[in-house]
């Protein structure tokens, strides 16, 4: 059972990662991988990455193929028996124009 860490949704911009394979090598877990920048009085920037474990339930199951992609997603933060703390996805976006996705050219005229 999963108890609910935070009552409201939040929104992550960040890249999906694969982190788990079957051994068929299709992907069975993925985090979100979120860079975070902050600037200090001085100028100085300092970088963060954090890695949010991404439930496997429908929505999440709905990642693995967006593995390399670019995505705004939101849910909620749960946490189970051991401790372990995973992102609820309730919605997803990916970004237009991933680097990872077929896009199709504009004919030049």
């Amino acid at each position: 059972m999963q108890n609910v860490m935070a009552q409201e949704e939040e929104t992550f911009t960040g890249t999906i990662k694969a982190v788990s394979w079957n051994d068929e090598e299709e992907v069975i877990a993925v985090v979100l991988v979120v860079v975070t920048e902050e600037e200090d009085d001085e100028g100085n920037i300092t970088s963060y990455t954090d890695e949010f474990p991404i439930v496997n339930d429908v929505m999440g199951k709905q990642l693995f193929k967006l593995d390399g992609q670019t995505v705004d997603v939101t849910g909620v933060f749960l946490e189970d028996e051991d401790g372990t703390v995973s992102l609820k996805v309730t919605s997803y976006i990916p970004f237009e124009n991933n680097e990872n996705e077929d896009v199709p050219e504009e004919p030049e005229e």
